[in-house]
């Protein structure tokens, strides 16, 4: 089916109505975001990093205009320059939000970041240190292991639910559950039966929005929500610097802005799609371009503010389904939350960012610095997001990091980032209805089996049946 055709894929043809409130969607701030962005624009202009004396005027009219203190600007200026110093040699592209494997679990090392009080002369100070994740029979390690229950007990599990829906007559947690036991090869006559007669080849059509409350349904249930406050907290300031340092490498991606398109007039079904699935998840449309000439599926463009780039393999052979699925998933890495998942390559990049959070939520943190430097990268990575950090972030940052230590100090950030991969996954299925087709595509990634099970838990849950019946796409 071709997707350049917008009558071929009627599901798009129109938005559900927003709820009038955000859900989730990556909020830059405003005059020290615009300021950042014509000082990096200047810097990249040149390569000594000296800025011409008609170029300083410049900036500091626009300093000016927007109210910014001159304080205030030095610190952003100087942590824009050292960031672009820090980031420089990194590929730019490689993330753990990557397009065709959106949490790159295979790049995920074992490791949890502990917190913790100790005695620092008559003070107290918290010292910050880093250990090998070691096995844990914990409840949200279990939950992400497709090897938690035995499959036998699985199976049980859902026919029983299957004939519990059928006796209540809840059909739609009844064909839910038939789609999850035709999907593992084990159910019955009369359970494909049921399947098949009430499967669709198009994705449902929604009647409202997901709300920010309806998005903690859809979170994987080890994504730590305390860790994922941090983050959201920021991710602003980590895309701007991380913006500084690719134009100064000369790595910033350039987008053709003749190849914009404006969702509301665009015949192309990739870019329908994504303006739909961002209504539906109660999420702000990114700017979308449209790259037929490059080899790749939707990709997520790091600039102020980010980008969707649709290649070559979202424009044609996709069905409305896979287009929902990949649209769907693509977008949750557009969250607050899970942004900064697409700013850094590994999971000791991630770890840096967070740590870097703590240090500035919490300045008497004491961090052990690598005998062979001055000071550790958490130190300098913090350095560089702190001036560009408003005060009100920085306050909520200080809130969170207290709750954080109150609550041990303990985070599993391989465990987080393996989870918000499910939850992008849980969001394309949500959207797209249909597991076969989610599962089609999942299986062909890597940790696939993995991918396709989680899918197959969030589709015969409580939860997903909740979030269908919420947007307005249940079977009744």
């Amino acid at each position: 089916m071709s997707a350049t055709s917008f009558a071929k894929h009627p599901p798009f043809d129109s938005l559900p109505t927003l709820t009038g409130l955000d859900a989730g969607t990556l909020r830059l701030g405003t005059f020290e975001a615009q300021y950042s962005l014509l000082f990096q624009e200047a810097l990249s202009e040149v390569s000594d990093g000296r800025i011409s004396d008609e170029e300083r005027a410049r900036l500091d009219l626009a300093a000016a205009t927007l109210g910014l203190d001159p304080v205030r600007v030095a610190r952003v200026e100087a942590a824009l320059r050292a960031q672009g110093s820090a980031d420089a040699g990194r590929n730019p592209r490689d993330t753990l939000a990557d397009v065709e494997d959106p949490s790159s679990f295979s790049r995920l090392s074992s490791a949890h970041i502990s917190v913790k009080l100790e005695a620092a002369g008559r003070a107290q100070a918290i010292s910050v240190t880093f250990e090998p994740m070691h096995e844990r029979e914990d409840v949200e390690t279990a939950r992400l292991s497709p090897e938690h229950v035995r499959r036998h007990q699985d199976l049980e599990v859902l026919h029983h639910r299957y004939d519990a829906a059928e006796r209540d007559d809840k059909i739609d947690a009844q064909w839910c559950t038939a789609a999850v036991l035709v999907n593992r090869g084990a159910a019955t006559p009369e359970e494909t039966g049921f399947y098949e007669l009430h499967r669709t080849r198009a994705p449902p059509r929604p009647r409202a929005a997901l709300t920010a409350e309806g998005w903690t349904r859809l979170f994987h249930p080890a994504q730590d929500l305390l860790t994922s406050a941090i983050f959201e907290v920021i991710a602003p300031a980590a895309l701007l610097c991380r913006v500084a340092a690719m134009r100064a490498d000369r790595s910033l991606v350039v987008i053709d802005e003749r190849q914009r398109q404006d969702p509301a007039t665009s015949t192309v079904s990739a870019v329908r799609a994504l303006a739909w699935s961002a209504a539906t998840l109660g999420l702000q449309t990114p700017p979308i371009f449209v790259a037929p000439r490059i080899d790749a599926g939707l990709e997520l463009v790091a600039h102020v503010p980010p980008a969707t780039r649709v290649g070559a393999r979202m424009l044609e052979g996709q069905t409305a389904t896979q287009l929902a699925f990949h649209a769907a998933r693509h977008l949750t890495w557009f969250r607050g939350d899970h942004f900064v998942c697409t700013l850094v390559p590994t999971l000791a990049d991630l770890c840096d960012l967070f740590v870097a959070a703590l240090l500035i939520g919490a300045p008497e943190l004491v961090m052990q610095a690598p005998a062979s430097a001055e000071k550790s990268r958490p130190q300098l990575v913090a350095e560089a997001l702190a001036p560009i950090l408003e005060s009100g972030p920085v306050h909520r940052l200080r809130d969170l990091v207290t709750e954080f230590a109150a609550q041990g100090g303990v985070s599993d950030l391989q465990t987080w980032a393996h989870a918000a991969g499910h939850t992008a996954g849980r969001a394309g299925l949500l959207l797209c209805g249909d597991l076969a087709a989610a599962s089609e595509i999942v299986a062909k990634e890597p940790d696939g089996a993995d991918r396709v099970r989680d899918l197959e838990l969030f589709f015969a849950s409580d939860a997903a049946t909740e979030l269908r019946e919420r947007l307005g796409i249940a079977m009744l």
